[in-house]
């Protein structure tokens, strides 16, 4: 679970308007922002309000560094996975 701060923020974020998110954060912070929409996007998708903020500040373009970084962990996780054979130390 996200700290609902966390969607609180964004919310606030996404009542601005006329403005990109380069110039309510400035650069790189406007970079960071869309990976973190992105990352946030992907490990709670039930929360609709971080795909909204990539829709209105990013044209609907997650990060496409996040993803790949975010396939990397995951693809890790799958690999160093306990087997059946290899039960996981507690």
């Amino acid at each position: 679970m996200l700290d609902p701060r966390l969607k609180t923020c964004v919310e606030i974020v996404l009542t601005v308007k006329g403005k990109t998110a380069r110039q309510i954060f400035g650069s790189p912070d406007d970079l960071k922002l869309r990976s973190s929409l992105t990352l946030f996007a992907q490990v709670a998708p039930r929360e609709p309000v971080f795909r909204q903020a990539l829709e209105k500040y990013y044209a609907e373009q997650p990060d496409a560094r996040t993803l790949e970084l975010q396939a990397v962990a995951d693809a890790a996780k799958v690999s160093t996975a306990p087997t059946a054979a290899e039960p996981s130390e507690r």
